[in-house]
């Protein structure tokens, strides 16, 4: 039984170093700067980040309003989108 829980966690092993969105940006500080896809980066890229999150949150927020019928909540977001976005 411990043989086959062993061979299943080696098949279903996550990949540390893939690339994607989720972790493209680390969030450990080396002398004011991070860490991007391995390399030591600047200030820029982290701010870029929290655009990013900005906007998905604001695009996760626009989606469900969507789904719910709620088009005010929809039309407001997608004001505060374009704002985000200028």
């Amino acid at each position: 039984m411990a043989k086959a829980v062993q061979d299943y966690k080696k098949k279903h092993k996550k990949k540390e170093n893939r690339i994607g969105a989720g972790n493209m940006f680390k969030r450990q500080r080396k002398n004011s700067s991070y860490i991007f896809r391995g390399k030591q980066v600047g200030e820029g890229y982290q701010q870029i980040s929290n655009l990013v999150d900005i906007t998905r949150r604001t695009m996760d927020k626009m989606i469900k309003a969507m789904k719910q019928e709620d088009f005010k909540s929809v039309n407001k977001l997608y004001r505060e989108l374009g704002n985000i976005i200028k």
